[in-house]
Formats: C-alpha cells, sequence, structure tokens
C-alpha cells in the first residue's frame, strides 16, 4: 500500500474509536471533522481531523503522516 493509502486507513480506524480518541487527548476537545476543506492564499486543502479546544478556545489541527512530514 502506498502512503497515502496507509495515512487514509489510520485517518479511518482513529475516526471509528473517535470516543476513545477523545478521552485520549483530554478534556473540553470537540470534534469538527475529517477532511475538512480549508482554502489558503487560493489553495484549497483538506485538514485530517479537526477539532476545536473548548477552553483555550483555539482550533487544533492532527495532521496525519505515516512517512516524513513534507
Amino acid at each position: 500500500l502506498s502512503a497515502e493509502a496507509r495515512e487514509r486507513d489510520l485517518e479511518r480506524a482513529l475516526l471509528d474509536h473517535l470516543r476513545q480518541f477523545l478521552i485520549e487527548l483530554g478534556v473540553g476537545f470537540a470534534f469538527v471533522g475529517s477532511q475538512y476543506p480549508l482554502e489558503i492564499g487560493g489553495q484549497d486543502y483538506r485538514l485530517d481531523l479537526l477539532f476545536y479546544h473548548l477552553r483555550l478556545r483555539a482550533f487544533i489541527v492532527v495532521e496525519v503522516k505515516i512517512g516524513a512530514f513534507k
């Protein structure tokens, strides 16, 4: 399998176990979405996992990578 396919599999596994994953993250995290669309400078991107932390009032982006981050 390619790195991209393995990353998708990992992301799906995290989503399948989202409740437990949120417990591991700790209090205050809310799941916003997966493959969340984002446009920066006219270029389209997709965020693998997007969370919001209620106390910090900040978005938390989780980019799933199997290999080196580029």
